[in-house]
């Protein structure tokens, strides 16, 4: 007989299934974790990345930053802008644009071979020194202007008063008669002396001031013959009318001068300094002379 034939084994079901059905055995290791699952406890939960150190700062606080480096930026813009607009409207000394072409015209003058610079250097040195001369010119005009303005001032003060101005002086006329020596030392007081006449328009002028006699500096009390003027100022011209100076009149000594201006363009005459006559103070203006402003002249002995 023949053999009987064995009957077939029932298929296996696939692990995955055998996993779901027996919990006990667990996924299989070859096929990693079971993603319905989720990882797995025991080897721990995936790190996340890291992060930088911009991207811990705050966007707030970047923005903030941002905002006043703009602020900050704009202000320097400004204060630029303020600078140059400075520079560009200041005034320049009007100098400057010479000098710059000078000196174009002295470097295109030592490039040209044709011309002969025996100097050249020393041309060069003074061109150099041009700035110091401008400081020194501004420093010397700014001292004058300090002087013309207190002399301005003290004009005003004394315009209330009889004083005239011509060319570089002012002169007092005055009301009342003294001698001599009062009339100086009412001139001192007030910063002048007994007018010096040193030119004819100067004479033309106080002659012009007074009609009658009116003490002026001129004097030899000193020295016999000598006259000198009260301001100390030389006696460059005379206007000496017809037999004067005189040494004496009647055992009087005649030692002090006064203007006629009766007598025409020469009036000087000369007179005991002790009569009583008007007189005509005189302050110099000009400050070239080698005295302070508010003083004056030495006034030789009596």
């Amino acid at each position: 007989m023949a053999p009987k034939p064995k009957p077939k084994e029932p298929a296996k079901p696939p692990a995955k299934a055998d996993a779901a059905k027996d919990p006990a055995k667990g996924p299989d290791p070859a096929k990693g974790p079971d993603p319905a699952k989720g990882p797995d406890p025991a080897k721990g939960a995936a790190k996340p990345p890291k992060k930088s150190i911009f991207q811990k700062i705050p966007p707030k606080f970047i923005a903030w930053c941002i905002f006043t480096l703009t602020i900050l930026l704009f202000i320097l813009f400004i204060i630029l802008l303020v600078l140059y607009l400075q520079l560009a409207l200041a005034k320049r000394n009007p100098a400057e644009a010479k000098l710059v072409i000078l000196r174009k015209s002295m470097s295109r003058g030592l490039k040209n071979p044709k011309l002969k610079h025996a100097n050249h250097a020393r041309v060069a040195q003074d061109v150099v020194q041009l700035p110091k001369y401008i400081v020194d010119s501004n420093n010397d005009y700014n001292e004058r202007k300090a002087k013309y303005q207190i002399i301005y001032r003290k004009g005003k003060l004394r315009s209330a008063e009889t004083w005239q101005i011509f060319e570089k002086n002012i002169y007092y006329i005055s009301n009342t008669e003294k001698t001599w020596f009062d009339a100086e030392n009412y001139c001192k007081i007030r910063d002048s002396h007994l007018a010096s006449i040193l030119n004819e328009k100067e004479q033309f002028f106080i002659g012009n001031l007074f009609g009658q006699p009116a003490w002026i500096g001129l004097t030899d009390e000193n020295v016999e013959g000598d006259w000198v003027w009260s301001d100390g100022s030389l006696v460059l011209t005379k206007f000496w009318a017809q037999g004067h100076p005189r040494t004496h009149e009647n055992g009087t000594n005649m030692d002090c001068a006064f203007i006629n201006p009766s007598l025409g363009k020469n009036n000087w005459n000369d007179a005991d300094c002790f009569e009583l006559k008007k007189w005509v103070c005189k302050e110099s203006l000009d400050n070239d002379n080698d005295y302070p402003l508010g003083q004056t002249r030495p006034m030789p002995e009596l």
